[in-house]
Formats: C-alpha cells, structure tokens, sequence
C-alpha cells in the first residue's frame, strides 16, 4: 500500500507530465474555493506556485486538509484523464462546487479581481468581497445575499463611478406622480449598483451616479446599505431629468444606516425602507405608490425650501428624531372615486424645524398627519393643513412668521406653546377644528385669526400679550369659552 507521501509522490508526477496550465476559471477556482488551513503545503500547492512565477505566498496560502486534498486531486486527475479528448493533451477539469463564506478581494492591483462586479459573478450567498481603496469605474448587478465591504476608514476611500454606458435598470420604473411626463427619467438610465431582491449588505463605499442616471437601484428583498455615500453629477436644481442617488421599488425592505444621502431619494412600488442615523443633504425625497417611509435619528435638508419631500399616492411616512431645515414636506392624498381618501399620511415627532424661508409641513387634500413633540423655529410657516386632517400637540412654535394655518380643516390643535412670530394660529376658509389647552403669546399682530366661514372650538388656551389676542371676522362662527385671555376681552374684532 502506497504511503501518503508516496500517493503525493505518483499524483505529482502525473500532473507534471499530463497536465499543462489549467484552463481558466475550472482548477484556479476550485482551488481558490477550498477552506484555508495551518497546515503544510501539499504537491498540489508546490505545483500551483511552481506554476504561477511571480506570486506572492500570501496568494497560495489556500490548502486542503490532508485527507481530503489528495482525495480531491486524485479524483480530479482521474476525471481529467477520462476527459481528455481523443488527439488532445487539455484536459476537462470540473469546477467544484462553490462553499459558502468566502473571502474575495479586490484592487485595482494585486486582488484576487480588478473589477467588483467580477467580483459578485463569481461569489455565492454568504460570500465576503473586500474592496481595496480606489476608484472603480463599473456598474454591476448584485442578486446574491453578498457582503461588499470597501477596507477604507472612509467611505470615499473607495469610489464607485458609474459610466455613462452602464446599463439600464432590469425592471421597468414607475413616473413620478408630482411631475409632468417632461421631467421623468430617461426610459434606461444608467444605473451604478442594482440590488435585485437580495439580502445583501454594501458597506463602505462612495457610489457616483451619472448625469441622468440612478446611481444604486433596490429592487425587491431586504438589503442593508450601512456607511455608504450616494450621489450623482452634476448641479442638484439643473437635474430636470430626476437623476436619483437612491431608487427604491418592488417591495423592497431595505434598511439604511449612517449614511451620507445626496440629491434625489425615490422610493415607490409598496417598499418599506428605513433610514437611520443618517444625513440627507440637497435632497428630494418622494414616497408613492402605497409605500412606508422610517426616517429617525437623521438630518434632512433640502434643495431649495420648497417641496423637497413628497408623501404622496396612499404612502405612509414616519419622521422620528430628525433635525430638518430648508425644507417643506408635502403630505398630499388624493379623493378616490367612491369619495374616500387614499389613506396617505404622516407622523412628525421630536424634531426641530429650522429657519426655513417657505413652509414646513403642509397637510392637503384629504391626507392625515399626526405632528407631536417638535419644535418649530424661525420658520415662514410651522404648519399648514388644507382640506385634510391633523393631530397637532405638544409642539413649540418659536418666532416663526406664522405658527400654523387650518385651511378648511379638520384638526386637533392641543397643547403647543406658539410664542412670538406675526400670528400664533389663524383658522379660515370653512373647517371647525378642535383648539384646546394651547398657550399662545406675544404675536406681534394678532394670537389667533378666526376667519369668515369658520366655525372652531377654542378652549380652554392662555392667549396673551399680542396687539390682538382672538380676532373674530363678522362672518365666523366660534365657540370660546373657558379661556385664559388677556387683558380682559374675549376677542377683539
């Protein structure tokens, strides 16, 4: 019986005479996909550096255990010897199954690939790809539940540029409902990184759109984009196109944590993704068609101090310890034939609102907004609700121009301060809201407007120090009652 040297030996020997340089992409890979062990290098080892001149001894580092490496060979070289074709000196050398939990590098030099969509097409779920610092001009598919971590402390360490040639998205994409055909994206823009209904985690990496193109698209699954920066060229108010740096459809349940967020967010298709600890900068974000948006612990600021952030088409927002500024948030719902509501709506709690030059929060057509615990400062508007529905309470309304505004509306407006400012709270255009335990000072102009045609219950409030503390057009119809109001009248006309 042959020795486990001597095996060694007679397979060795075999190699050398049989087989030439293995074919691309059969033994280099089988080989690369083994588990890496202490033990000592092997003939199959010795053969493979022998083979690669030049190689570095941390790239042949990949061994088998005893056993099963010469097992393995010795299979292989006797289906390779079975393979060979008559008048031919290559052998067929099957590939061998993939594991899972591999480790895979890349860099621009010296990495196992030079390209992390390379990369990804050969990996398998459970899979590792660390990329190198650099810039990489590609475009890839991710539709494995992969890790692609860039080694960087930073995420710009490592760049992802997407040229303009990358290809379009594998699904077609939804218009946007707030704009006309003219401004939607082209039919195939070209995407950066799509991530198609995986679970895979992209970590560490400064992903570059461009101009007129998407630069990481989440269609369907559940991945976890977490340290990653996201922009595309150009400046943000010349990108009619709607170029996006995050494009969200299908479903797709991605989590998004201490991200640096740029430019346009899309997020439609039913998805429900969440954003933590992040920063959205330059932003226009939309959420439609039937989706649910998480923002907490994160800063939002907009483009221009209009309508940056859309809720819109029976979606759903929840915003929960975020600091916004520069921008106003569009709750905007739509009347169904039948006369209901599409059910779009909000939660606004624990913010500060700051020194925006326009609106804050609108509220319109038929949508509802929870707005609880915030804190508005120095705004044009705090909130405004028009011919939809509201629950405002314990909010701090500071020296904003206006602190709120129900337009044909039907609120609860209960425990806020509303301190300074022009007017505290004005009521007009129909609606009979619910005002109630609110304290409202030192307007410069009036406490609170009651406008013709209104009808609102106003109790229970401390309204002081303004020129005009409750002001009451000849055409309303209020109930005051039970209020602190001073100096000593009821309203003033």
């Amino acid at each position: 019986m042959n020795t486990k040297s001597e095996l060694d030996r007679i397979v060795a020997d075999w190699l050398e005479v049989r087989v030439a340089d293995p074919p691309h992409g059969s033994l280099a890979t089988a080989l690369v996909r083994v588990d890496e062990t202490a033990q000592q290098h092997h003939w199959w080892q010795r053969w493979w550096d022998r083979r690669r001149p030049g190689a570095s001894a941390d790239e042949h580092r990949l061994v088998l255990s005893s056993g099963a490496a010469v097992a393995g060979v010795v299979v292989l070289a006797v289906v390779a010897t079975l393979s060979l074709q008559p008048g031919t000196t290559e052998p067929v050398v099957p590939v061998l199954p993939p594991s899972s939990g591999a480790t895979w590098s890349v860099a621009l030099e010296g990495g196992d690939f030079d390209s992390i969509g390379e990369a990804v097409a050969v990996a398998q779920d459970g899979d590792t790809i660390l990329v190198e610092p650099g810039t990489y001009e590609e475009a890839f598919v991710v539709d494995k539940d992969v890790t692609i971590e860039g080694t960087g402390s930073l995420p710009s360490y490592v760049t992802i540029q997407v040229p303009a040639d990358a290809p379009g998205p594998v699904a077609s994409l939804a218009p946007d409902h707030r704009r006309s055909d003219a401004f939607q994206l082209p039919a195939s823009p070209p995407v950066g990184i799509q991530l198609l209904d995986t679970e895979a985690v992209v970590r560490n990496l400064h992903v570059v759109g461009h101009d007129d193109g998407i630069s990481v698209l989440v269609l369907g699954g559940a991945p976890t984009l977490e340290r990653v920066t996201l922009r595309h060229e150009g400046e943000p108010l010349l990108q009619l196109s709607l170029a996006a740096a995050l494009y969200i459809e299908d479903g797709a349940a991605v989590t998004i944590h201490d991200a640096d967020l740029r430019q346009r967010i899309r997020i439609g298709g039913g998805s429900t993704p969440t954003i933590s600890d992040s920063a959205l900068s330059s932003v226009s974000l939309t959420v439609q068609d039937g989706s649910t948006l998480t923002l907490t612990g994160s800063s939002l600021a907009g483009q221009c101090g209009c309508a940056d952030v859309a809720v819109v088409g029976g979606s759903d927002a929840s915003f929960t310890d975020n600091t916004i500024s520069e921008a106003v948030i569009d709750v905007r719902g739509d009347v169904l034939e039948d006369g209901s509501s599409d059910g779009t709506s909000a939660r606004f709690e624990g913010h500060r609102f700051n020194f925006n030059e326009f609106e804050t929060i609108v509220v319109t057509d038929s949508a509802s907004a929870t707005i609880k615990d915030n804190d508005f400062t120095g705004n044009n508007q705090g909130v405004s609700v028009v011919e939809a529905a509201a629950d405002i309470r314990e909010n701090a309304f500071h020296g904003n121009w206006n602190g709120m505004t129900l337009r044909d509306a039907e609120a609860t407006v209960a425990d806020n301060l509303i301190r300074g400012g022009s007017i505290g709270i004005s009521v007009i255009s129909g609606g009979s809201p619910v005002i109630t335990a609110n304290t409202v000072e030192d307007a410069r102009s009036r406490g609170i407007v009651v406008a013709d045609g209104t009808s609102p219950l106003i109790e229970g409030n401390t309204i002081c120090g303004s020129p005009v503390n409750v002001y009451v057009a000849s055409g309303a119809d209020p109930v005051i009652r039970g209020n602190d109001i001073c100096p000593d009248r009821a309203t003033d006309t």
